[in-house]
């Protein structure tokens, strides 16, 4: 019986989340507004409360990934870290590189930062 109730719900959520997750990977243009606004308390404001918690909830599923990814791709925010100092970081290396990366993917931009900030086999900080 509990078998088949989760069986359901894998079904359910695959259902759910099939159609976001056919879309194309979106680009840091798309996505440093919202984190701009998670981390200046611009979410507030009804047409940012959704990118700011769409780049929020990509930057805490990239910590809660970094450390199960492939070696070479693997990071390791440390616990001591809190997400929006995490998700400040991204954003003032996407503004600083910003000409460069504007097209690129967001997920993929995320994930380099903080394979470079904090690669999992560094000396804990």
């Amino acid at each position: 019986m509990v078998g088949s109730r989760v069986l359901i719900g894998l079904a359910a959520a695959l259902l759910i989340v099939t159609p976001i997750a056919a879309r194309d990977d979106s680009t840091v243009r798309e996505n440093l507004p919202g984190c701009q606004a998670a981390i200046d308390d611009q979410a507030t404001v009804a047409d940012r409360v959704g990118a700011a918690g769409r780049c929020t909830g990509i930057i805490e599923t990239l910590i809660f990934l970094g450390g199960r990814l492939p070696a070479d791709l693997q990071f390791c925010v440390p616990r001591s870290v809190r997400y929006y100092e995490v998700i400040r970081l991204v954003a003032d290396k996407l503004e600083e590189q910003y000409g460069i990366v504007e097209n690129q993917s967001f997920t993929i931009s995320a994930m380099a930062i903080l394979h470079t900030r904090w690669p999992c086999n560094a000396p804990k900080q």
